[in-house]
């Protein structure tokens, strides 16, 4: 007779059709949970929210609706949902696994949510967890998240989807000329994201002749950027790809020749783009801040800045394509790197982790 499948809620601020990092790994993680477990993935999109603030939302149908959930798998930062996952597991006496993503800072009122969230209910969140799940162990130490229930999952890429191929032939589909020196930068242009150094990068590329910045992404940032880039006299350099499609996706990376992340805060804990490059055969140039200086092997398959070091970033881009053949080769050996990183191991150690919650 087949085992009944218990019940997984897997709690997450954001999710599909929201492209943001933290949406793409719940819903992959989710998918892998499937093997073992009955899954429904709780969001604003999916419960309506009484009002939203960013990506956090004030979420008490969670209650409810978690009722016949054995247990939960949150994804953290929850600003106005993760609260509520604690008081149904003290309701129902249930376990629940927290994905600590990263930990949130802002300026203004926003930074004074954000403390507060930390000192009063993050504590008591992490205390009754029953596992912690981090994607680095040296960012979680950077911020003080630590003990015996902490487990390392670094998050993996899907080594089939992104993986190397003609160059010339992506840049066709995506209408890059075949002879440009590509740098990709792939993020959110959100108030929400603004910490990913873009500003930074576009006063780089000014200062690297003969290259086009290749930006993926969209938000309520993106006029901002576009004014910064008319006015530095960069608007001939970069190509404003948009929100692009997950089909589309792999062909820009493809067809980059460098990838860059020059985030200048610790709101970012680790960098999954930087993997995706690494699969399409891309070397990266990413801020040395924890999480994401381990998906670099610096030197061999990219190089890290540090951040806010707009001088530095441009040196490094002009480095970079001083040697195409040396990038070429970067961008194999960082492709070799990624394999570490598949889709199979994430699975193994995520079900290991939520087995935990039996």
């Amino acid at each position: 007779m087949a085992e009944i499948k218990q019940k997984l809620g897997v709690v997450t601020p954001v999710s599909a059709p929201h492209k943001s990092g933290m949406a793409r790994v719940a819903e992959t993680e989710g998918e892998m949970a499937r093997t073992e477990w009955l899954v429904e993935i709780f969001s604003p999109t999916t419960l309506g929210a009484w009002f939203k603030f960013g990506n956090g939302a004030w979420c008490p149908a969670l209650l409810w609706n978690l009722r016949k959930c054995e247990a939960v798998h949150l994804h953290y930062p929850f600003f106005g949902g993760a609260g509520f996952v604690w008081v149904w597991s003290v309701l129902y006496g249930r376990p629940y696994a927290v994905t600590f993503h990263m930990r949130a800072k802002a300026g203004g009122w926003r930074g004074a949510i954000f403390l507060l969230q930390q000192l009063v209910m993050e504590p008591l969140i992490l205390k009754r967890a029953t596992v912690i799940l981090v994607a680095s162990i040296d960012y979680a130490r950077s911020v003080g998240v630590k003990g015996d229930k902490v487990r390392a999952l670094p998050f993996g890429v899907d080594l089939e989807r992104f993986s190397p191929s003609d160059k010339l032939q992506a840049r066709s589909e995506v209408g890059i000329a075949a002879n440009e020196k590509v740098v990709l930068f792939v993020g959110g242009l959100d108030r929400a994201h603004a910490f990913k150094g873009i500003e930074n990068l576009l006063r780089a590329v000014r200062g690297v002749p003969d290259c086009k910045l290749v930006v993926v992404g969209d938000g309520d940032f993106k006029e901002r950027y576009q004014q910064l880039a008319r006015e530095i006299g960069i608007s001939d350099k970069v190509i404003w790809a948009g929100a692009v499609s997950d089909q589309e996706l792999p062909a820009y990376y493809r067809s980059a020749n460098l990838h860059c992340l020059p985030s200048v805060a610790q709101n970012e804990a680790y960098g999954l783009v930087t993997l995706e490059a690494a699969a399409s055969g891309v070397a990266s140039l990413v801020s040395n801040l924890p999480g994401m200086r381990e998906l670099v092997v610096a030197g061999e398959t990219g190089w890290l800045v540090e951040p806010t070091d707009v001088k530095a970033l441009t040196a490094l881009i002009a480095v970079a394509f001083e040697d195409p053949i040396r990038l070429a080769e970067m961008g194999k050996a960082a492709r070799r790197w990624s394999t570490k990183f598949s889709l199979i191991i994430e699975q193994e150690r995520l079900l290991a982790a939520l087995n935990l919650l039996r």
